[in-house]
């Protein structure tokens, strides 16, 4: 992370592989105050001294002829030994600054691609999920009831104003029907699956309700 209180006193901002971003932006304004700048955004070496020089444009020429030197440092100043050595064999500043940028961006843009990836996957199976909650509630659930009359009163709204003495049960399950909730199917008593839970049946009539619902018997082999 790029540190937040380093100043041009105590050397260039920190940076260890994380937050890359703010660290550009701190290292450029670093290397501005230096003057450093522009060896890393142009890498030019400055122009040969001409025949007979004075002494200013030999001043000139050993300023600029340092400022690479001088930036390549930073940059190697400015980061973790890890960091350090992605960026050891290249010899100028700019190849420097080129592949830390390209190098630490694609990391960002892949991790930011991962995360927009994972939000739609996110997105996606929540729109599954919501689908499929809805399927599980398109198809109304089947009732089989043996009681004709149970399921005229149910069905018939016409009947509710000469049955209110029935139970409210039956107007109930009809306001359910109604949303789609439940479906009222007429079966005859001698296939009412439930009798072999509430009535006492005979051997025959036990045996084949029992297959009718998947019950398997399971035999029991006696030890010797």
């Amino acid at each position: 992370m790029a540190s937040s209180n380093n100043s041009l006193g105590n050397g260039p901002p920190m940076f260890n592989g994380e937050n890359y971003h703010i660290w550009e932006i701190k290292m450029k304004s670093y290397l501005k105050a230096l003057n450093l700048w522009d060896a890393v955004e142009n890498g030019a070496d400055p122009p040969p001294l001409g025949p007979n020089p004075t002494l200013n444009q030999i001043k000139n020429f050993e300023e600029a002829s340092v400022r690479k030197p001088k930036a390549l440092t930073c940059l190697h100043s400015s980061v973790t030994d890890v960091i350090f050595t992605r960026i050891m064999a290249y010899e100028t500043p700019k190849e420097v600054w080129i592949n830390l940028r390209r190098s630490l961006k694609g990391v960002i843009g892949k991790v930011l691609l991962d995360l927009k990836q994972t939000t739609l996957e996110l997105q996606q199976n929540k729109a599954n999920q919501q689908q499929l909650a809805q399927d599980q509630f398109l198809d109304p659930i089947v009732i089989k009831v043996d009681n004709q009359s149970a399921i005229l009163i149910a069905k018939n709204p016409v009947q509710h104003g000469r049955t209110k003495h029935i139970q409210v049960k039956y107007h109930a399950i009809r306001q359910a029907e109604k949303d789609g909730e439940i479906s009222l199917v007429h079966c005859s008593s001698n296939d009412q699956l439930a009798d072999i839970l509430t009535k006492s049946l005979g051997k025959a009539k036990f045996e084949e309700l029992r297959e009718k619902i998947g019950v398997i018997k399971k035999l029991i082999k006696e030890e010797c």
